[in-house]
């Protein structure tokens, strides 16, 4: 099972633990010696330095956000939430989902520096509020999914393949 199962499942044995405790039926509770070993239920696909060059060669618009999000390895809706005032030459303030995810330093390397400086560029040009306001598309991570990034995953023939998979890559 996964780990947040194995902890689901070790804290209700240990309240059943406790109550069998106060009903008399035994004196320790047996879950405090429960141990659990979590299984990785699934492996995320990543894309291949084959699979990158062609994004890289790719005509869509969605290419250069998908480059953006393979180099800084952050989740498609924090790219699409950092206000333009968060985007420095090679990394931007923002994050998402846990107190010490937010407001984190993500740097952009590689294969992505390029399409996130012109991008940025654009935005300050164009007097943009967030960084995504300048790219061409659609502007909500979840239209980009549905609509964008799957026009480009046809276009450069890779199946089964989302946005997140740039993170894991």
């Amino acid at each position: 099972k996964s780990k947040s199962t194995c902890n689901k499942l070790r804290v209700l044995f240990s309240q059943l633990g406790r109550w069998a405790m106060e009903e008399g039926i035994t004196l320790t509770n047996p879950a405090e010696e429960l141990t659990t070993v979590a299984k990785q239920l699934t492996v995320r696909d990543t894309f291949t330095e084959e699979e990158i060059d062609v994004i890289r060669k790719a005509t869509h618009p969605a290419a250069d956000v998908a480059l953006i999000l393979i180099a800084s390895g952050c989740r498609p809706g924090e790219l699409f939430s950092v206000p333009i005032t968060n985007c420095w030459e090679d990394y931007f303030i923002g994050g998402s989902k846990t107190k010490a995810g937010k407001n984190r330093v993500i740097m952009v390397t590689g294969v992505g520096l390029a399409p996130y400086q012109e991008l940025r560029e654009k935005a300050i040009r164009e007097k943009r509020q967030y960084l995504i306001d300048a790219y061409g598309g659609n502007h909500v991570a979840a239209n980009f999914t549905k609509r964008d990034f799957a026009e480009l995953m046809e276009e450069i023939g890779c199946k089964g393949m989302t946005p997140y998979c740039c993170r894991h890559t």
